[in-house]
């Protein structure tokens, strides 16, 4: 299988329990969100409005932390890329959002809790 990569070009984070966008808001900790209290470095994957997205945990132990990954340019794997978004024509618009990313490199729910390290994308 080919290797698919790309240059992160947006991101959003969320600051935790103090933020009222993140969901470990009030250190609200579920099942769900219990990733992001552990050691950063580790996906935190979820699904939202049918779509899969990827947080990367990025707090230290204890302090529910992460960064939404939104968008990348892709550099590699485009022809796999795009045979799993469908009717995408633009190369820009196989990865300019949360859920087309996560699609086109074929990140899932249950990558939750993965470190980062094991996301080789082959």
């Amino acid at each position: 299988m080919a290797q698919r990569s790309g240059w992160i070009v947006d991101t959003e984070a969320y600051s935790g329990p103090e933020d009222r966008a993140a969901h470990s808001y009030g250190n609200r900790r579920t099942k769900k969100t219990e990733v992001m209290f552990g050691p950063p470095g580790y996906a935190y994957t979820y699904v939202m409005h049918t779509h899969c997205l990827m947080n990367v945990v990025s707090g230290e132990i204890g302090h529910p932390e992460a960064i939404l990954i939104r968008a990348l340019e892709p550099r590699s794997g485009l022809d796999l890329m795009y045979q799993r978004r469908g009717k995408v024509k633009k190369e820009l618009e196989l990865t300019n959002g949360p859920g087309k990313l996560t699609k086109s490199l074929g990140i899932v729910k249950e990558d939750y809790g993965r470190g980062m390290f094991e996301f080789h994308f082959l």
